[in-house]
């Protein structure tokens, strides 16, 4: 929100209180609906509109699982949280039923704040300190669809988007708050300004609402604009590439200066919201105008829609004491044979905790963040080493045998490795990878390979990791001897990655 209107509107909430409050639903009653002009919006057509109190609603929308809205506005902010100084709210998100605020701090300027609320109700409040050359502004916070990243912006012209773990919901955040560092960021190929709000699309695309009143950067005032990803965010630097899809609509019997808001997209009912604060004395009255993709945008993605429900989307699981990033030479491959970076998918998680306590819950979550990005009924699960376990307790306790069609096991210390008693004393991961430990004993229990998953392992006769080297192979799965491959060359081996993919294949 610009100084002008967050001025104007301190003060009708100091001066005029109930009366503003009254006099915004008198002007604009919430959810009354408007009669509405041709769209001007690439790729969305305009449905309708509703109105909203600025003092309540005016900074931010987003989306409940069940349809239902969250405003975000200058009243809505906690007494609790404007106690501590911070005295702005911006446009907020959603993600797996957690609310994600973003706050500012205008007075010190030194630090920015989000705060999660979970679903029932525990509100943890998360602050990075600003880095050198970061503004204060905190506009908005956006969740990426697989509930592990926040993307948030500054006021002002910039080529840039912040990218920080998902507070909670990303493993390497403290659970109840505390101190949240920068990730990456999204470099974008074009400057924008003044970005009052931005949601995900999909993996790869986001929509932004600019509070932009000029013409020399794009043609359109106040336009809405789309980022498109070169691949889904993973906490490493990635770039974008922006697009101006027109103008938010500026409807008034008001004259004065219109100000973009919040923004929001649902994706179960394609719904895209967006905010724009009315000029003059209509400031005290927010219109939230509603779009859905136009049938030919419905058309052009309705083949990408059919393509990638014939693939199973594809789930990589790092091994102990690594991260993501081992999976980079994988998933080239597989890019090679067809995939698209939206349909593979490397879990971030913390490999110190237990398999059965903690881990196999948290996979849980991200598998279903996954099929509802995709639209899969089902996953393919690849893991490596110590993951073998997570995934496998997951399939066989945690629900997973309805949800992954495929389960494949690089190099995993499916029944313990002596290698593990070298970290077990101060490790739990450690112990849980140890012959004989409880994850081992209830995982070798019964079926090793039960349901109707796919299961198949690669195992190396030089993995000095794995001891017993035939520690990888499962009773009832397609067991595959490597060769003599080192522990990671499991992951980079070229044999090894067709066989995968031949197995996925087949």
């Amino acid at each position: 929100m610009s100084p002008r209107l967050r001025a104007a509107l301190r003060a009708a909430f100091v001066v005029f209180g109930t009366i503003a409050l009254t006099a915004a639903g008198t002007l604009a009653p919430a959810h009354a609906a408007t009669a509405v002009a041709a769209s001007t919006i690439d790729g969305w057509e305009e449905t309708g509109s509703s109105n909203v109190s600025s003092l309540t609603g005016g900074q931010g929308v987003a989306t409940r699982e069940d349809g239902t809205t969250l405003y975000r506005g200058v009243g809505s902010i906690p007494s609790s949280v404007r106690d501590q100084g911070w005295t702005h709210v911006g446009d907020p998100d959603i993600a797996n039923g957690y609310v994600f605020d973003a706050y500012e701090d205008q007075d010190a300027a030194t630090a920015k704040m989000f705060r999660v609320t979970t679903p029932q109700g525990a509100g943890y409040n998360y602050v990075h300190q600003l880095e050198p050359g970061e503004k204060y502004n905190n506009a908005f916070a956006a969740v990426s669809p697989d509930a592990q990243w926040l993307v948030s912006g500054e006021w002002g012209d910039t080529d840039r988007l912040l990218v920080f773990p998902a507070p909670v919901l990303n493993p390497s955040t403290p659970a109840t708050g505390g101190t949240l560092d920068r990730a990456a960021q999204i470099t974008l190929d074009h400057r924008i300004r003044d970005i009052q709000g931005c949601d995900f699309v999909t993996a790869t695309r986001l929509l932004c609402a600019s509070d932009d009143h000029s013409t020399d950067l794009w043609p359109d005032r106040l336009p809405l604009q789309q980022i498109d990803l070169a691949r889904p965010l993973d906490g490493a630097e990635v770039t974008g590439h922006v697009t101006s899809l027109g103008p938010l609509p500026q409807r008034s019997f008001c004259s004065g200066t219109f100000e973009t808001e919040g923004i929001d997209y649902h994706p179960a009912s394609r719904t895209l919201r967006a905010q724009v604060i009315q000029p003059g004395i209509c400031i005290l009255s927010t219109t939230v105008h509603r779009y859905q993709p136009a049938a030919q945008a419905l058309r052009t993605a309705a083949e990408p829609s059919k393509a990638a429900a014939a693939r199973t989307p594809v789930v990589f699981v790092h091994g102990y004491n690594a991260g993501p990033g081992v999976w980079g030479q994988l998933k080239d491959d597989f890019k090679a044979a067809g995939y698209t970076d939206a349909e593979l998918f490397a879990w971030p998680y913390d490999t110190s905790q237990s398999v059965n306590e903690v881990l196999a819950g948290q996979f849980a979550s991200y598998v279903d963040g996954v099929r509802r990005q995709t639209g899969a009924a089902q996953v393919d699960v690849v893991t490596h080493s110590f993951g073998s376990l997570t995934g496998r307790w997951y399939v066989k306790f945690g629900g997973g045998q309805d949800t992954v069609r495929s389960l494949v096991s690089l190099g995993g210390p499916n029944h313990g490795t002596t290698t593990a008693w070298l970290c077990a004393a101060w490790d739990q991961a450690c112990r849980d990878m140890t012959p004989g430990s409880y994850v081992q004993k209830q995982l070798a229990s019964g079926d090793e390979t039960p349901g109707a998953v796919r299961y198949a392992t690669f195992w190396s006769n030089c993995d000095a990791e794995i001891n017993p080297d035939d520690s990888v192979p499962l009773n009832g799965a397609t067991n595959v001897a490597a060769g003599c491959l080192d522990h990671n060359d499991l992951l980079v081996d070229d044999g090894v990655s067709a066989g995968v993919r031949g197995f996925l294949a087949g």
